[in-house]
């Protein structure tokens, strides 16, 4: 696990400043805190911060050359069935000098060149660069579970782990004012934009190639080719496919030369990873658990039960205010994108303090969307009711509820159909609440229109499907960049066995009446993993990683200060015709109104970042 950084020139000749590598590497050496590298050579210059995570030894330094020296590669993340791949490559007489899985994927391309990709099983974000051809090979893995940021400037591709080290080679932080209303509706720029002009991300499960100032991108993996395509279906009873395909992908998991930890939060999906560790005899392992004072969001004693049955070491973090404004200024510093998740600050805090115990953390990412677990699908699985809720939303307004999710589902009715309903499900902020607040420009979302048009395509006539197609290719990536992103600031790889390539492919071609056999939520993991788990487990209320931020904005002098100033920010008066609009907002939420907590929210994080990323 690694940062990485690389430049390289349209002209082949022109020499690459390794001082500026150098930089680009320093700036997330937090990334790859054991070793660095640099190598510069006409026309390319490519860097390395390097985690130590298989070979401990010197041997795995990067960025590592090719046996003739011809091809070198930097490289971030893990192929877990890397011992696999080198055994087939020793079959027809490849040698290797490491135990790292950076060689295998090396020699790999260079025997079956793109082709390589598909053999790995991990996550992954790397570059290849060919000193005879002057030619760089740049991929990333299936699902993005590993970040790559690019820019084309100055007549040079540059790359990185992080956007902070593009920065640093002199590309301009141009802030991308027309993706503001998705950034506010979705907490996310989808699709290769960012929220920079002038950057993109590469797609998961692209690659690219770049010669000369010719930039070829290339797709070699798609959910869509496998979206209830019979020959990747399990040939097996749905139960024990993915029993036994996810213990394995829990089993390759573990493959380290440093301690693994588990990140738990007494959900189901945390617990169920615990349990399958706990099946293959797995001993000597930590658990980590977030904890509240405030007993709406504290899952902590649920966890504790999940510890202690699979024989874990328990170990918790309270939360409490000290210094959670402090905390949120630091984490939005460091943050190249707005926060986008509630939670963000506090994966940071608890990978932090698994830091002194471990160098791994296994999490349960990925259940949700591969399983169809959120309750904001729910209203999906009967869509023909939910067009009779489109139909009769007026009537609904005057039903007395406290419930939010409730008030949710009445808002959402308003988006008229279900395609809406599909392409908003993971956003709080409709369009009808974009126009009572008087946003003045029209946001582009193409991107997410796209990936809709492919659910609808995969999945005919089956909404609950086809969100859960959606989510994988758009929400999933925006939790990804979060678990990247907060568990690298502690020098932590985090690794996300439900997306093991095996299970999101089998899933992907499952019938929808083998993956949902009753109304529960994630009915075939709780078949799955029902037996191995506490009852308490799967009687509990989903409460996902809720925090307590209505009562921080709310009692906090400094959050409440910032607020009561917003409405004259830059963004709300560039954005908004009307600012006092704003002003009332806040007011109402200040003075008790939960109904405005998701606006105030995303203006609070956004404005917040533009101040410490624009300062003018």
């Amino acid at each position: 696990m690694c940062g990485i950084a690389c430049i390289f020139k349209e002209d082949n000749k022109d020499a690459v400043d390794g001082r500026i590598i150098e930089s680009m590497c320093d700036i997330i050496k937090y990334r790859g805190p054991d070793d660095g590298g640099v190598v510069v050579g006409d026309g390319f210059g490519m860097g390395s911060r390097r985690l130590a995570i298989l070979d401990l030894s010197p041997r795995g330094h990067m960025p590592m050359l090719s046996d003739d020296g011809r091809y070198i590669i930097v490289y971030n993340g893990e192929v877990y069935n890397f011992k696999e791949i080198s055994a087939g490559l020793e079959q027809i007489g490849i040698e290797f000098n490491t135990g790292t899985d950076t060689e295998v994927v090396l020699k790999a391309y260079l025997q079956y060149g793109p082709k390589c990709l598909s053999m790995f099983n991990g996550m992954f974000a790397f570059a290849i660069y060919d000193t005879g051809e002057k030619t760089a090979f740049i991929a990333r893995d299936r699902l993005g579970i590993k970040p790559l940021f690019y820019s084309l400037y100055n007549k040079q591709l540059v790359i990185a782990s992080e956007m902070k080290s593009l920065w640093e080679a002199g590309i301009p932080k141009v802030f991308n004012s027309d993706k503001f209303e998705e950034l506010l509706s979705f907490r996310y720029v989808a699709g290769e934009e960012t929220i920079y002009g002038n950057v993109k991300k590469l797609l998961p499960g692209h690659y690219l190639t770049f010669n000369s100032g010719s930039i070829d991108l290339n797709k070699w993996w798609d959910l869509g080719d496998f979206a209830l395509n019979v020959a990747y279906a399990p040939k097996t009873d749905p139960v024990e496919w993915y029993r036994k395909t996810f213990d394995d992908a829990v089993r390759l998991r573990k493959i380290s030369d440093v301690p693994v930890g588990i990140l738990l939060s007494g959900g189901l999906d945390s617990s169920s990873v615990a349990a399958s560790l706990k099946s293959d005899n797995t001993n000597n392992l930590s658990s980590f658990t977030v904890r509240f004072a405030e007993k709406k969001y504290d899952e902590g004693d649920l966890a504790k039960l999940v510890a202690e049955k699979c024989g874990l070491d328990y170990n918790e973090l309270y939360i409490t205010e000290n210094d959670v404004f402090k905390k949120t200024i630091e984490l939005i510093s460091e943050s190249d994108e707005p926060v986008f998740h509630g939670s963000d600050l506090f994966v940071k805090e608890i990978a932090s303090y698994a830091k002194s115990k471990v160098t791994v953390l296994l999490s349960g990412e990925g259940g949700d969307e591969t399983l169809g677990g959120y309750v904001r699908y729910n209203p999906l699985r009967f869509s023909n009711l939910l067009r009779l809720g489109f139909v009769f939303r007026s009537f609904l307004n005057f039903i007395p509820s406290d419930n939010s999710r409730i008030k949710k589902l009445i808002k959402m009715l308003s988006l008229k159909t279900v395609e809406n309903f599909i392409l908003y499900n993971s956003s709080d902020i409709f369009p009808i609440d974009m126009k009572k607040l008087g946003l003045s420009k029209k946001g582009k979302i193409s991107y997410r229109k796209t990936v809709l048009k492919e659910a609808m395509k995969s999945y005919p006539n089956d909404p609950l499907r086809q969100v859960m197609y959606y989510d994988m290719k758009i929400f999933l990536c925006s939790l990804l960049d979060r678990n990247d992103l907060m568990t690298m600031r502690s020098s932590i790889e985090c690794r996300v066995p439900f997306l093991d390539y095996r299970l999101v492919e089998g899933l992907a071609a499952m019938p929808s009446k083998d993956l949902f056999t009753s109304k529960e939520s994630k009915s075939l993991l709780r078949r799955s993993f029902g037996s191995r788990l506490p009852q308490e487990i799967l009687t509990a209320k989903k409460i996902g990683f809720a925090v307590p931020w209505i009562h921080y904005y709310r009692t906090m002098p400094d959050f409440k200060n910032y607020l009561e100033s917003i409405a004259s920010h830059k963004l709300i008066n560039d954005n908004f015709s009307d600012p006092e609009v704003i002003n009332t907002v806040v007011s109402q939420f200040l003075a008790g109104d939960d109904t405005y907590f998701v606006i105030v929210n995303q203006l609070l994080n956004i404005c917040l970042w533009y101040d410490l990323h624009f300062k003018e």
